[in-house]
This record gives structure tokens, C-alpha cells and sequence, in this order.
């Protein structure tokens, strides 16, 4: 079951409707009438059960919260910023120097052999990039994937793969 009192929703920039919404398409049971009012008198209840998910039913929802005009203003700003010449990102002809994400990958397929036609796949639940790719073009993508790392990081964002509730994924995030 969800709750969500007025701080929690102002902080997601959404509104009760838009949750009520949000767990009737995750199949989330709506507590009973009065559940809160007996949780904060202390009274004990027993939360009713998740119902099994069906094929239809969604399991994930990104919540993003309303933008503010300084919000727009400084996204249209780092926009115009990335055209300009100077901030082109540039694949190298040769890896040289990998990032230690990409270096894990090499590392990677060095231990396991592949030949050129068949498909490598980077196991992401050990810390690695998701990546699924031909032998044959993998060096091609690891030179693409460091490029963007790199150009990431000079922007002043952090890419890790980080652990999340079931699963391992590259993220990004600015530095604070």
C-alpha cells in the first residue's frame, strides 16, 4: 500500500490524483477508509497483501518533478553550450587510456574467447556496463562508450554502475 502525505508529493512534483493513478496501474491496493486515522491512534492492522501482477501490469514508473522556469532556463543554456564547437564529442580512432569502466570490459572479454561473429554480452550483475554487442563491432562500441564516459565526466557528471533495488545499471549524475 501507498501513502503519500502533502511534503512527499510536493517533493515529487505530483499530485494525490497522479499516485492514486500510478497504483491503480501497478495493481497497489487503495487502503480502506479511516486505515491512516487507526495507524496514527495505534491501532494494529494488518496491510493488506500485493495481488499478483498480471501480463498488462506496470512495474516501474519514473517520477520526474514539474520544471521550473529556471529549471527550463538552465537546460536551454546547456543545450546551446553542447553546440558549440569546442564541446563535440570525438571518437577516437584507437582506444587509448580506457576509463576503468570500458578497461573492466576489456579485461572481460581478454579472460573469455569470442570470435568475430559471435555476440558478447557483458553480464551487468558484476559491476559492469550493460553492454550486448558482435564481436565484431565491440571495439568500435567500447571506443564510443569511453568518448561519451569521458566527455561525461569533463561536464562535470559521475558515471557509475550502481546498485539498485533488483538490478545493476549504469547511471550518470551531476557532481554536487
Amino acid at each position: 500500500m501507498v501513502r503519500a502525505d502533502r511534503q512527499d508529493r510536493k517533493d515529487l512534483g505530483v499530485s494525490d490524483v497522479a499516485i492514486s493513478k500510478i497504483c491503480r496501474k501497478m495493481n497497489v491496493p487503495k487502503p480502506p477508509l479511516g486505515y491512516w486515522a487507526r495507524i496514527y491512534g495505534g491501532a494494529k492492522t494488518k496491510p493488506t497483501p500485493l495481488p499478483q501482477a498480471s501480463a498488462d501490469t506496470v512495474t516501474f514508473v519514473d517520477l520526474y518533478p514539474s520544471r521550473t522556469t529556471a529549471d527550463r532556463f538552465e537546460i536551454l543554456s546547456k543545450i546551446e553550450k553542447e553546440l558549440l564547437p569546442e564541446n563535440q564529442v570525438e571518437v577516437p580512432y584507437r582506444l587509448i587510456e580506457p576509463h576503468p569502466l570500458v578497461k573492466k570490459i576489456q579485461e572481460f572479454v581478454e579472460e573469455h574467447e569470442f570470435d568475430q561473429l559471435e555476440r558478447v554480452e557483458i553480464p551487468h550483475e558484476r559491476g559492469f556496463l550493460n553492454l550486448s554487442v558482435s564481436r565484431a563491432q565491440l571495439d568500435r562500441a567500447l571506443r564510443i562508450i569511453n568518448a561519451l564516459i569521458l566527455a561525461l565526466e569533463k561536464r562535470g557528471y559521475d558515471v557509475v554502475v550502481s546498485k539498485d533495488h533488483w538490478r545493476e545499471e549504469t547511471r550518470f549524475s551531476e557532481r554536487r
